[in-house]
């Protein structure tokens, strides 16, 4: 796969269900805590990596019909079971060129309706890391 120059074909699947169609952008972000472990007599701060942890997030618009948007996403708004967020750059079978993003998650809050007068209505969706696995990265076919 070349430079992706138009992202317009992800794969989206929250908790087993496919929402791609509902979803008009995505983020998956992975960060590192930076420990200080800078000691007495240094002349420079140093630093040691500490825990990690994981974040997707996307913006999606609003469907309230029976399997759709609104119907996977509220009860999992409130569940403290950890479910499974998956993401590809493209609908094509998970490869080297196509790696699938797979997170253990829970949410932490849930926003049914945010929309203006006029225009479309949306849904800010933001998941957390809910394992030890953090992020994981899948390309076997």
């Amino acid at each position: 796969m070349a430079i992706i120059g138009k992202f317009t074909d992800a794969l989206v699947r929250i908790n087993g269900v496919d929402l791609s169609d509902h979803i008009r952008q995505v983020t998956i972000e992975t960060t590192r805590a930076e420990n200080d472990i800078t000691a007495f007599g240094a002349e420079y701060s140093v630093f040691s990596p500490g825990l990690g942890d994981a974040t997707i997030t996307m913006e999606a618009w609003q469907d309230f019909a029976a399997g759709e948007l609104d119907a996977t996403i509220f009860p999992l708004s409130s569940t403290t079971t950890p479910f499974e967020v998956a993401v590809r750059p493209t609908t094509g079978a998970i490869s080297a060129t196509n790696p699938e993003y797979q997170m253990s998650s829970l949410m932490y809050g849930y926003s049914p309706i945010d929309g203006e007068v006029g225009g479309p209505l949306s849904s800010p969706l933001v998941f957390r890391n809910a394992a030890q696995t953090g992020l994981v990265r899948d390309v076997t076919p």
